[in-house]
């Protein structure tokens, strides 16, 4: 039985669809075919019992955030080179993480919220301390990288099935089962829809145990 507070509302403001920017960089974990079939799945089961309308995303869009570098209104071609030569050092174990529940929450920082910005999500029981040791682990890369991204430790695993009109659901759903053995970074095309891969490194090793712990528990600025 996964385990999460009942009525909880979520918000998250990396959905924000209101941007003048046309690029977003983020560091981002891909499902393999097989589980992002079996998510794609559990999406259509969902849309058809709750009587939603939004699109399924694609399979091929489906993803599990870890690290927003920035928004931008051109390529920023230097900050994508050095978070790529930050990211091919990390070494890092692969993670498995348990998708076991679905939850609404408002999907664009929009007040009020958008009619049609309401997003339903799969949320993890077990995994998400781990994948946040990653996004530590990648905060305190892009600082020696020189990037000036805004972290913040509130993380909150997900992944986000479709967009639709406003709707509360929070229920449990069959488990599935994901092992993260890579990860890679992301031109996320704001307003059409694509991403555009710029890199993809394998999860292997062990935590660094002493860089994540380096990292100040708190939200950080990273100069650049």
């Amino acid at each position: 039985m996964a385990m999460h507070r009942i009525g909880e509302q979520l918000c998250f403001s990396e959905f924000e669809r209101d941007s003048p920017h046309t690029h977003r960089l983020l560091f981002m974990a891909l499902p393999d075919e097989s589980a992002a079939r079996r998510i794609s799945h559990v999406a259509h089961e969902l849309k058809r019992k709750h009587r939603l309308h939004g699109e399924i995303l694609p399979s091929k869009r489906l993803h599990v955030s870890l690290f927003h570098i920035g928004d931008f209104c051109q390529f920023p071609h230097d900050i994508a080179d050095r978070a790529k030569e930050g990211a091919s050092g990390l070494v890092l174990p692969p993670i498995e993480i348990v998708l076991d529940c679905v939850m609404s929450f408002c999907g664009a920082q929009v007040d009020p919220p958008r009619e049609d910005s309401y997003a339903l999500a799969l949320l993890a029981s077990q995994g998400a301390t781990e994948l946040a040791m990653v996004r530590k682990a990648l905060a305190l890369t892009m600082m020696k990288a020189g990037i000036k991204p805004r972290y913040s430790l509130q993380f909150k695993l997900h992944l986000t099935l479709l967009y639709d009109k406003r709707h509360r659901i929070v229920e449990d759903v069959e488990p599935i089962r994901w092992t993260v053995s890579e990860f890679a970074l992301i031109d996320s095309l704001v307003g059409k829809g694509r991403y555009e891969e710029l890199g993809r490194w394998p999860l292997k090793g062990r935590f660094p145990v002493r860089s994540v712990s380096s990292l100040p528990e708190k939200t950080a600025t990273i100069a650049g």
